[in-house]
């Protein structure tokens, strides 16, 4: 049973396997066939072998492209689960979270960020800086409200994020 928060996660992997799906089937040449009427023709001898290998086939690259999405999606769930582990044994983790998330708004002068109560009780203070215990929100998630607009991401999303960016660079 697939878990709607792990469906495949990356556009951009689809559009790099699709280009190389196109680039394959520009370089694959068409069979001409003869039909039944053409007059017999010798068979040439085999061309010398190409230094390059064949063309992947088309299905194969569609098979790559899914393999890929797909390890980076189990990666993303092992990740989310080590994070799960960590911010357990070291609660004080929360604070990273936390940061990240404040970094990503822009460094408000003034934001309120919410947590899990298990997690808001270990956050650290900060100037300009409210933390907010909301039930609502599963251990490990954090939202910063600001001006602006509200920034927030799971344990889920984060690690999901990581597994992507880390398969970029495989």
């Amino acid at each position: 049973m697939r878990d709607a928060r792990f469906e495949p996660l990356c556009p951009r992997k689809l559009v790099a396997a699709r280009i190389e799906i196109e680039h394959a089937r520009a370089e694959t040449p068409a069979q001409d066939d003869p039909g039944p009427n053409a007059p017999a023709q010798a068979t040439p001898d085999p061309p010398p072998a190409d230094p390059d290998p064949p063309p992947v086939e088309l299905a194969e690259l569609e098979d790559i492209a899914t393999l890929r999405l797909e390890a980076a999606r189990f990666a993303g769930i092992a990740c989310a689960r080590a994070m799960r582990r960590s911010l357990a044994h070291y609660p004080r983790l929360i604070d990273q979270f936390v940061d990240d998330a404040l970094r990503a708004c822009g460094r408000p002068r003034s934001a309120v960020v919410r947590l899990h109560p298990k997690d808001a009780k270990h956050a650290s203070a900060r100037p300009g800086v409210d933390i907010v215990a909301d039930d609502a929100l599963q251990p490990g998630a954090c939202e910063v409200d600001v001006a602006e607009g509200k920034v927030g991401a799971s344990i889920e999303q984060r690690a999901a994020c990581l597994a992507m960016a880390a398969s970029e660079h495989a």
